[in-house]
């Protein structure tokens, strides 16, 4: 990651990065009414590159918006079989049927991709195009699966912190719950 602390600039929908110079800005906030704001108050560009291009993340600085307290708070229980359990009762999970989908072909081109590589081992053949767009494939399959998980919780985030006043949230050590699971098992013999 790249972090250009100085030396940028936002002009229009382009920003300037030094030693790299004028590239496109493609989003929709480059539309909205907010834009105006981001770019006079931008303090840093982060650049990021991943499976699918480069990303710059524009720090910028906004004023807080003061909400009214609604006196509501709600603990929240993290688990295994529903995402996030939230004690007035409410439930969100993952779409796990879909996710598993993408798992599933995650696994299927990772078999190519090794199936190829032992083929290309035995014939001495070091690179292949092949088997670097097979993997590019399969990143752009586990990204997918990333982006579906953190979308799922920016959204239960800002649900909860939105139409909630005060929130707790369980702490669980699980290290310290398996030692003291063993501890006991040994006082049993």
């Amino acid at each position: 990651m790249l972090i250009f602390p100085q030396g940028f600039r936002i002009d229009g929908r382009r920003l300037y990065l030094q030693k790299v110079g004028w590239v496109k800005i493609k989003d929709k906030v480059t539309k909205k009414q907010e834009w105006n704001d981001i770019r006079e108050s931008a303090e840093q560009v982060w650049v990021k590159e991943e499976v699918d291009g480069f990303f710059a993340y524009i720090v910028y600085e906004r004023e807080r918006e003061v909400k009214e307290g609604n006196g509501r708070i709600v603990g929240i229980d993290v688990g295994i079989k529903n995402t996030i359990t939230m004690s007035n009762g409410e439930v969100l999970s993952l779409d796990k049927k879909k996710i598993m989908a993408l798992v599933g072909k995650a696994e299927m081109l990772q078999g190519a991709i090794d199936r190829k590589r032992a083929i290309n081992k035995e014939r001495g053949i070091k690179y292949s195009k092949r088997i670097e767009e097979l993997e590019m494939r399969k990143d752009r399959v586990l990204k997918e699966i990333k982006n579906i998980k953190s979308d799922l919780y920016y959204k239960a985030v800002n649900y909860i912190f939105n139409s909630h006043e005060h929130v707790a949230v369980e702490d669980l050590n699980l290290s310290e719950l398996k030692e003291a699971k063993k501890d006991n098992n040994t006082v049993r013999r």
